[in-house]
């Protein structure tokens, strides 16, 4: 979730976490297909296809938004292959932004 999101919800999500989490070390966003701007994740998780099959059942118990495009079954899977690519070639990844990282010496 960025601040740049389109849907008003997201970005007042956004803000709230922000400040809720204002005292944690890290703080990352995590992508959504609603994003106004395409950025480059900075920071990739890999994830397996039970994983990816978890997150695809999940979000399809958000009905309301099930006539989307990119809440498709297959677009969640490209995505993810092609963050699994963009993070080292491997079968799928899930992207982040970092808000906020605090590296201890």
């Amino acid at each position: 979730m960025q601040k740049d999101d389109r849907h008003q919800d997201h970005r007042a999500v956004y803000y709230a976490s922000i400040v809720a989490c204002r005292g944690a070390h890290d703080i990352f966003c995590y992508e959504v297909p609603s994003s106004l701007e395409y950025a480059v994740p900075q920071v990739y998780s890999i994830i397996n296809e039970n994983c990816l099959e978890r997150k695809i059942m999940a979000l399809q118990l958000h009905t309301s938004q099930s006539h989307r495009p990119y809440m498709q079954p297959e677009q969640i899977r490209v995505m993810a292959q092609f963050r699994g690519r963009m993070a080292g070639n491997y079968q799928y990844a899930e992207a982040f932004f970092i808000h906020k990282m605090v590296l201890q010496a």
